[in-house]
């Protein structure tokens, strides 16, 4: 695979949806252009497709790329107003709404062969179970991790995936898959939006790391962050790495030295005159220099 599976899988099954919607079966889609075999792997999700032979497969159907990149950003849309109402729903504890999404998703996982709709699932699932007092499914939550694992490059659905079960996972394979899409991301650099969503999920990770006292592994991803963010002008992440650099030192016995850098990135907020933001900070810095005295 050259790129994260979930876009051989939006492809494909965008393609095939469009295929039926024309009336044209697979081998008149196919001939001349590539095999009945491959082209019912492309719509399955299981082969990759050049960008040469999806023109030629657009143009036999008669829709234009610029089209089939409109349909394809109505189907990422339909994505993110999942997660939206996901959030909604978790901020809310509110199982009826979860409950609702799950139907949702079983339902659209039937009728399509998009592996985001298995995801959601089984992140639904994790949720319902945590806000039920029930026992997750780790066998579920292995089916995610080996999905990130198995992947040749780490895209932006990938980190988002991770950053939605991040909570599920132990913390030694949350490390793991750290370190590992940390190497498999390295193409989508240049990209700032890509290194504004994982440093904001490593920032929570690095977070879960240094109140639980882990604090090996927190300077870790706080090395990471620091080399994701060199020269890229995200000052809200670069702050926020520095005040948990702060706190990295409070906690190994460098008091001063952490205090001084804690309460200067503190100063950036009031500066930039996020004071709830200020406030948020110099309750965690109180708080956490009362642990670790």
């Amino acid at each position: 695979m050259s790129s994260g599976c979930e876009v051989m899988n939006q492809y494909g099954y965008l393609l095939k949806t469009l295929r039926k919607e024309k009336g044209v079966s697979q081998s008149e889609l196919s001939e001349g252009i590539l095999s009945k075999n491959h082209l019912s792997k492309i719509e399955r999700g299981e082969n990759d497709i050049s960008f040469q032979t999806l023109l030629k497969l657009l143009d036999r159907l008669n829709i234009s790329l610029f089209e089939f990149e409109l349909l394809l950003d109505k189907t990422q849309d339909n994505q993110s107003t999942f997660l939206k109402d996901l959030s909604i729903a978790v901020v809310n504890n509110d199982l009826y709404l979860l409950n609702e999404l799950l139907t949702r998703e079983i339902e659209l996982k039937s009728k399509s062969n998009n592996i985001r709709h298995k995801h959601n699932v089984i992140l639904l699932k994790a949720y319902i179970d945590k806000f039920s007092n029930t026992p997750f499914n780790h066998h579920d939550i292995q089916e995610i991790i080996q999905y990130i694992l198995t992947v040749d490059e780490c895209g932006r659905y990938e980190i988002s995936l991770f950053g939605n079960f991040v909570g599920f996972m132990s913390s030694d394979m949350r490390h793991k898959l750290v370190k590992m899409i940390h190497r498999k991301s390295q193409l989508f650099y240049s990209d700032k939006n890509y290194t504004e969503i994982f440093s904001r999920i490593l920032l929570n990770v690095c977070y879960a790391d240094l109140m639980d006292k882990n604090f090996n592994s927190a300077i870790e991803v706080i090395d990471i962050i620091e080399k994701q963010l060199n020269n890229i002008d995200l000052y809200y992440e670069k702050n926020q790495c520095k005040f948990f650099k702060g706190l990295y030192l409070i906690g190994t016995k460098n008091r001063d030295e952490g205090e001084k850098l804690c309460k200067k990135c503190i100063e950036y907020f009031y500066f930039m005159n996020d004071i709830s933001k200020a406030i948020e900070h110099q309750k965690v810095l109180k708080k956490f220099t009362e642990e670790n005295a």
